[in-house]
């Protein structure tokens, strides 16, 4: 039997072994699988809970805890590099985290929710950065920015405070 996905091609003589091996039956998910179609979260190694951390560990085992390690702590680097300047430049970092997660705002923008997406607007029309607005629990409206790309350096971040200061004129 041939289960078929967008990405792989399952063979397997026994159907119900792959429903039994990968199964899962989240109620987040919405399955709408008519009577005696396969299912494609029982029968595909992308919506297993169990292979899941099978990229983890392949990661692991290719580039080493150390060289992951380092991944991570220059990614760090970057997010502290990120609230230091928008420090430097007169922004307010809202948020408290070892993580390159930032939130920050500017007085300028008096807690508008318009005028911080426009500098969202501002910053991806320019191909400067992808940052988001959020608004936080305190119901402050915030520009969010996180370093997820392992390649971020210093004058992509050094770009973005430059960019957010120009998108409000404070540059």
């Amino acid at each position: 039997m041939a289960v078929r996905n967008r990405r792989r091609d399952v063979f397997c003589k026994h159907a119900q072994a792959l429903t039994n091996v990968f199964a899962v039956d989240p109620a987040y998910v919405v399955v709408n699988s008519a009577a005696g179609e396969a299912d494609p979260l029982a029968r595909s190694l992308q919506w297993s809970r169990r292979v899941i951390g099978l990229k983890v560990l392949l990661l692991l085992a290719e580039q080493g805890a150390q060289q992951i390690a380092g991944r991570i702590d220059r990614q760090v680097e970057m997010g502290q590099r990120l609230r230091d300047g928008l420090q430097r430049a007169g922004w307010q970092v809202l948020n408290d985290s070892p993580f390159p997660l930032v939130c920050f705002s500017h007085t300028c923008l008096k807690d508008d929710r318009e005028r911080h997406d426009a500098v969202v607007d501002s910053l991806r029309r320019r191909n400067i950065a992808w940052i988001t607005r959020v608004m936080l629990a305190n119901g402050q409206h915030a520009l969010r920015a996180c370093v997820t790309h392992v390649d971020t350096n210093a004058d992509d971040i050094d770009a973005l405070v430059a960019g957010v200061s120009e998108s409000t004129g404070k540059a």
